[in-house]
């Protein structure tokens, strides 16, 4: 539901897989973010993933092979999600592979990767426990 994306200054969409989360590394200079990662947006999204599991109308992550150990991957997009599935205890998050032409379109991916459309804010364990305590009190 949610197709590769096309980036300004290039990258061909290899494959979107569901990989080891451990054959990814999120180093905190490819982060995108200025505060690295926020523990309010993990919580967010962790509490998202509790709920909804995985949506298939947002993006994976985009990971490109990691040029200094074959078979592993350096993750750009999904720093969030990677802390949050850590929460969690997932151990496979599911990518798009790109290789990229230059350092210069990695760097362009990273920006244009991380705009999200859809802003929310999910139910908590607490909310939901909540509905389910005033649906039994209600009859």
């Amino acid at each position: 539901q949610a197709p590769p994306q096309n980036f300004t200054k290039g990258g061909k969409h290899i494959k979107r897989i569901v990989m080891k989360r451990s054959n990814i590394r999120f180093r905190l200079e490819d982060n995108s973010r200025e505060l690295t990662v926020e523990q309010s947006g993990v919580a967010q999204v962790r509490d998202s993933l509790m709920v909804n599991g995985w949506e298939h109308d947002a993006r994976p992550p985009i990971v490109y092979e990691d040029p200094e150990q074959k078979g592993h991957y350096i993750g750009i997009s999904g720093f969030h999600r990677n802390a949050a599935m850590e929460q969690l205890g997932w151990e496979t998050m599911m990518v798009d592979v790109y290789d990229f032409p230059s350092p210069l379109a990695v760097r362009v991916a990273k920006g244009e990767s991380n705009h999200h459309k859809k802003p929310f804010t999910p139910l908590t364990k607490r909310d939901i426990q909540k509905q389910v305590l005033e649906a039994i009190k209600n009859n």
